[in-house]
């Protein structure tokens, strides 16, 4: 018995798995940026989010409770959109979504193409 992996239809196979893992990345983005926008609506903003905003305002080299990577990226975050709960949620959103698409990346980078790929991941 022919594996499906020997057949012409794998490589098809394959791509579409690709594709459709990165679709439910991006949907997961979307639902967890619009989730607890709705859920906290009309809701203060987090301490940490706060935080994050008043420590990005001024680039610096360490503060006293963090390290500066997430002071900075709130900071250019919020200089490029809009200081609302949904900027927040989007980024945290985000986030996550491009560590899925490298977790992705890594684990289709090295091994043989195949739909079970797919499941394993």
């Amino acid at each position: 018995m022919q594996s499906i992996l020997q057949t012409p239809v794998a490589p098809d196979l394959y791509r579409r798995s690709h594709r459709l893992l990165l679709l439910l990345i991006a949907a997961h983005v979307v639902v967890m940026t619009l989730f607890p926008w709705i859920a906290r609506l009309p809701g203060a903003a987090w301490d940490d989010m706060l935080e994050a905003w008043a420590w990005g305002k001024q680039f610096e080299l360490g503060y006293y409770k963090h390290p500066p990577l997430y002071a900075w990226i709130a900071g250019t975050w919020l200089r490029i959109l809009p200081r609302t709960n949904l900027s927040f949620y989007f980024l945290s959103a985000l986030n996550t979504g491009l560590s899925l698409a490298g977790i992705r990346h890594l684990h289709f980078r090295d091994l043989r193409p195949g739909p079970d790929r797919l499941l394993e991941l």
